[in-house]
């Protein structure tokens, strides 16, 4: 059923999972090829719901990096209004 029965909503994690994959890519732009994964997630705020048939923008940027990883913040909206807000999250290199 979900947290809210009666109105469908994306779940929050999958949208922080969306800012951590475009971070990914950001990431490997920057610093090579290879798999990267969540380390740290911090300041994270939900402004509004996100229902069936939003259009969500995302907008990563990086904030930081340095040997052990890079640090990352973003936003997403919808029609222009604030929908999330992640205030850091910091991605390293997977050692298999």
């Amino acid at each position: 059923m979900g947290h809210f029965p009666d109105m469908p909503v994306m779940p929050g994690m999958l949208l922080v999972e969306a800012i951590a994959r475009m971070g990914r890519v950001l990431a490997s732009e920057r610093a090579g090829d290879g798999v990267w994964k969540m380390a740290f997630l911090g300041d994270v705020r939900f402004f509004r719901p996100v229902c069936p048939g939003d259009q969500v923008v995302l907008d990563v940027e990086i904030t930081g990096a340095g040997e052990d990883g890079i640090v990352l913040e973003g936003s997403g909206t919808v029609n222009d209004e604030r929908a999330l807000h992640v205030g850091r999250m910091v991605l390293v290199p997977r050692e298999d």
